[in-house]
């Protein structure tokens, strides 16, 4: 028997996790939030509301979920209340959701924060962020 015929791999984690297009409502569902996950989240609203450090690096090896990390977070803080509701979802710790909105200042569904999600890549860094900035600007919904 070959191990094609005993199991199946989701195709969901065949490929790594694009920051600039994977962010949408069907990206959540399915997601593990594990405790390494947790314990990121948790750290980095410490570091933002003790420390009031507002850059964070996450670094890690291939594979290791930074960027899947950073599309959740993402989409806590989304405008778009479909992907807002589904990155809920995922986090089972309902008192996580209240801490991370208390810190970032989401208390209603209209509150998000601009979100650029630059990607590096064999184009100049300069154009790569002015896109990331100009598409963020035409996602959000202004209100």
């Amino acid at each position: 028997m070959k191990l094609i015929d005993a199991f199946e791999i989701n195709v969901r984690y065949q490929r790594s996790t694009r920051i600039d297009s994977d962010l949408n409502p069907d990206f959540f569902p399915g997601l593990v939030f594990h405790g390494t996950a947790e314990q990121t989240f948790r750290t980095i609203i410490k570091q933002y509301t003790e420390a009031k450090q507002k850059v964070f690096t996450l670094t890690g090896a291939y594979g290791t979920g930074k960027s899947t990390i950073a599309l959740l977070f993402n989409g806590l803080m989304h405008t778009n209340s479909a992907i807002r509701n589904s990155a809920k979802n995922v986090i089972a710790n309902p008192e996580l959701v209240v801490e991370f909105n208390r810190a970032f200042s989401i208390e209603y569904e209209g509150d998000a924060w601009l979100l650029i999600r630059a990607v590096g890549g064999i184009t100049d860094p300069v154009e790569s962020i002015w896109q990331a900035v100009k598409n963020a600007i035409l996602e959000h919904h202004w209100g």
